[in-house]
């Protein structure tokens, strides 16, 4: 996977590219696992039954 600040440089002039770079912020996202998908984490109160 492409470090995103290298992917940015790579498509943006630099002096676009840095002002993009320093304004971005980790992240992460959340999902529910379908049907067959392995739980790797939960958040939140007690389990339900399904």
């Amino acid at each position: 996977m492409l470090d995103f600040a290298e992917y940015v440089r790579e498509l943006l002039p630099e002096e676009l590219a840095e002002p993009i770079i320093a304004l971005a912020r980790p992240a992460i996202r959340l999902s529910i696992a379908e049907e067959g998908e392995t739980v790797v984490g939960r958040l939140g109160g007690l389990r339900r039954a399904a």
